[in-house]
């Protein structure tokens, strides 16, 4: 018994990926276990931009075609066709409530 090699870790690398995993980090030191793929994801990577002068009039054409898009889905409806809508909308909700007390 005392000749035989120990093969209990070389067993639980191969019986489960993530105790490997595990087995694998107990040879790496802290500072390595904490860099995580997240942490490697979120870290701000330089980018090249244009330069304030270039790209004044894409930014300001973008802002101007979201801010009309804005102004468009704000204008107000009348009474009578909100009034019209809301009504319509309890209608569906007492219909479906109905089918589901129904079944």
């Amino acid at each position: 018994m005392d000749s035989a090699p120990d093969v209990r870790r070389e067993f639980d690398r191969n019986r489960d990926p993530l105790i490997a995993a595990q087995l694998d980090d107990l040879n790496r030191s802290e500072a390595e276990r904490r860099d995580s793929f997240m942490v490697k994801r979120s870290r701000p990577t330089p980018v090249l931009r244009p330069g304030p002068a270039l790209s004044r009039g894409p930014d300001r054409a973008a802002f101007d075609a979201q801010w009309q898009a804005e102004r468009e889905g704000a204008v107000e409806k009348p009474r009578g066709v909100r009034r019209a809508e809301f009504i319509a909308k309890r209608q569906r909700q007492m219909r479906e409530r109905d089918r589901t007390r129904s079944r």
